[in-house]
Order: structure tokens, then C-alpha cells, then sequence
């Protein structure tokens, strides 16, 4: 790629301190002050969370993306190191949502607490009951995932007490989500698409 043809730069990081220095890198780079995706910007969809503030930049562009691609009423569930639950209505607001531990968090706090259980690779298991402790963890890895995805969403589904169409992303959405009773269809790329349609949201475009 050709630096000098890149004329815009969002930035959307769940870390906070580190907005300034990629501020920073993007205008020594690029020669451009980037956008920080924000709940204090403009955005395609309203906000009716109680304190915005408080909404990392990776589930607003969840949501603005999902909205726009798919409608509503809508839930996106983003299988990563939490897995969120992101809530649309059919008018494009953001109610609020879940936040989860994810697979990796939930393998870390077992091996964390539990002297005798160790790491394993997080992977799909072809039957429930193990014979023995690696299979045991993956097994309640991959089954309690799942498990725990569907139920938060059935749960979501009763609160809303409307129809919703469920999508997924996340580095472990094709893995999970396709044994989901609920998510209809997947979509990786549906944070980077969001911070676009952000971007361009801010330019009229």
C-alpha cells in the first residue's frame, strides 16, 4: 500500500490511553488527524445506553454496522475475549446489551484457580462426555459456550418480547456460532465495516 494515497484514518481502541498515541503515529504516518470512534461523535444510530461513555469503540462499530447491513430488531453477538451481546431495536437504538466472559477468559480463570488443570487448545468436540482431563476442559469449553451463548440470547429474546434476527462476529464466531439454535449468519469483518460506515457517516458520505 502507498501511504501517501491514504487520506483518512479511524481509530477505534478499547484502550483508552492509547487514543493520543495513535493519534499521534496516524499524523506522522499519514500526515492526517485520525477519527476516534467515540460515543461523542455523530453517529448513523442513537445510543440509549444510561452512560454511552461507557461503550467501547468496538461495540458501537458492532452496532452501527450491524444496523445498517442487517436492520432490526437485532442482536450481534461478538465471540472475542468477552463475548458481547449488542441489542438493536427497529428504529436503530442501541438498548444495551450483555458482556460475557468468553472462551479464552473462562479457560484462564480455570487454569488460574485449579492447580491440577492446564491449558488446552479451544477446539469443537465431536461428543459431550470425555475420558479424559484435556478432552474434559475442551469438551466444557466448546458445550458451555454454546450453552451459555443460547441462553443469553433466549434470554434477550423474552426481554425484547418482540422477533429479533441474531448475528455473530468475533475471531471465534465460525467456530460456535454455527452450533447457535439462534444466530442466523456470520460476519467477521462487521467491526472494521462499522468503523468505515462511521467514517463515512462523518463526511456525509
Amino acid at each position: 500500500m502507498d501511504i501517501a494515497q491514504v487520506d483518512r484514518v479511524a481509530v477505534a481502541s478499547v484502550v483508552p490511553e492509547l487514543a493520543p498515541v495513535l493519534s499521534e503515529i496516524s499524523k506522522k504516518l499519514f500526515g492526517t488527524e485520525p477519527l476516534v470512534i467515540s460515543p461523542e461523535i455523530k453517529l448513523p444510530i442513537k445510543l440509549g445506553y444510561s452512560n454511552p461513555l461507557q461503550l467501547g469503540a468496538d461495540r458501537i462499530a458492532n452496532a452501527v454496522a450491524g444496523f445498517k447491513k442487517f436492520g432490526g430488531p437485532l442482536i450481534i453477538v461478538d465471540y472475542g475475549t468477552a463475548i458481547n451481546f449488542e441489542v438493536l431495536t427497529d428504529n436503530g437504538i442501541f438498548v444495551g446489551g450483555v458482556i460475557a466472559p468468553g472462551p479464552e477468559s473462562s479457560l484462564a480463570g480455570l487454569t488460574n484457580r485449579a492447580a491440577r488443570l492446564f491449558d488446552v487448545k479451544i477446539e469443537e468436540q465431536s461428543r459431550v462426555i470425555a475420558r479424559d482431563t484435556e478432552n474434559a476442559i475442551k469438551s466444557g469449553l466448546f458445550y458451555g459456550t454454546i450453552g451459555q451463548v443460547d441462553g443469553i440470547i433466549k434470554a434477550i429474546l423474552t426481554d425484547l418480547t418482540v422477533p429479533a434476527r441474531v448475528i455473530a462476529t468475533g475471531g471465534y464466531a465460525n467456530l460456535f456460532a454455527p452450533n447457535s439454535k439462534y444466530i442466523e449468519t456470520t460476519h467477521p469483518n462487521l467491526t472494521l465495516d462499522g468503523i468505515r460506515i462511521i467514517a463515512d457517516y462523518q463526511s456525509g458520505q
